[in-house]
């Protein structure tokens, strides 16, 4: 019990990580492997330790506080190993039930051997029962009960966060970009579909895909997005109850007579108005910069070189434009 401490912060050192790296790799052909420290099992060796002072501690006293010695020595050493040694940290929730399973089964096994042993009043109702009760407890419907039990637990926090979000959502923001009020609108995240745009973490972005799961019989149905960030093509995600109102970005496309470009990267374009626009930067200049970027910039430079007459495709949302295409005039 007490040398397990050491040894583990032993193995936890980069010199004996890389050691064992090597060995797996080499002869186990796992070319992939990491010396990691596991956390599930971490819990699972301390819960097995306070197995002792709670099977044993009656008939041996003194196992109860050097059993809480050593969990105290595993748990400085685990603190020791993420902390200071920069281990890896994992999370394997079938090693855990692997182990708890063992620890059970050992410590059923010693407890009916005191009661047969002693023979003790009430051994048969330990011998049997113990069994009884845990097959009971593995057949039981934990997991839909637990959700069942979340749903109502939730259900009040969603109501209170839907009246919130009814009583932030004023008239003005339904107005479009062109009076200058938004640059967003809200919208049921049940009613955007693929292809559609969301604001993601504050960026406008064009859904890619859309699943919809629901937690349990109470529970809200929850919307997960996945979508491409219009601007700098960065793949996000999230997830909002369908019920819940989310923010969707006006986006808009323009096409520019593209007239010049100077040496600072600005463009100059003809609006459909006939007036010039020298703000719109290539998209080389753009920071950071978008997928294909440099290609594009190049196209637009042999473009005026070559005196061609050319549109420039140019994509505004949420206060910001950005050249997207080109387009060559046709007669």
């Amino acid at each position: 019990m007490y040398a397990a401490p050491l040894i583990n912060l032993l193995l936890a050192t980069p010199q004996v990580r890389a050691a064992k790296e090597w060995v797996v790799r080499r002869v186990f052909r796992r070319h992939d492997y990491v010396a990691t420290k596991n956390l599930a099992r971490e819990v699972c060796g301390i819960i097995m330790m306070l197995q002792l002072p709670i099977i044993l501690g009656f008939a041996v006293p003194i196992i109860t506080p050097l059993a809480c010695l050593g969990v105290a020595l595993n748990a400085c050493m685990f603190h020791s190993a993420v902390a200071h040694l920069e281990i890896q940290l994992t999370d394997e929730s079938q090693a855990s039930i692997t182990y708890l399973w063992i620890s059970f089964g050992i410590g059923y096994g010693l407890v009916a051997w005191l009661f047969l042993e002693s023979e003790l009043h009430g051994m048969w109702l330990v011998v049997v029962g113990v069994p009884v009760c845990t097959t009971f407890v593995m057949v039981m419907p934990w997991t839909k009960w637990n959700q069942g039990a979340r749903s109502v637990l939730e259900e009040p926090l969603l109501a209170e966060q839907e009246a919130a979000m009814a009583e932030d959502d004023g008239p003005d923001e339904f107005q479009s970009t062109d009076s200058g009020a938004s640059t967003t609108y809200p919208m049921e995240a049940g009613q955007i579909r693929k292809g559609g745009f969301i604001m993601i973490k504050g960026n406008p972005c064009k859904v890619s895909d859309v699943s919809t799961s629901k937690t349990g019989k109470h529970g809200h149905a929850k919307c997960h997005f996945v979508a491409i960030d219009i601007f700098t093509g960065k793949k996000m995600e999230d997830l909002v109850p369908a019920g819940h109102t989310t923010s969707i970005p006006f986006v808009k496309k323009e096409e520019y007579q593209c007239i010049d470009c100077d040496d600072d990267g600005f463009v100059t374009v003809l609006t459909s108005d006939g007036d010039t626009r020298s703000d719109i930067k290539l998209p080389s200049e753009m920071k950071p910069e978008p997928p294909g970027a440099m290609e594009l910039s190049t196209k637009i430079r042999d473009y005026l070189k070559e005196e061609k007459d050319f549109y420039v495709i140019v994509q505004a949302a949420c206060e910001k434009e950005q050249i997207m295409d080109v387009k060559v005039m046709t007669n």
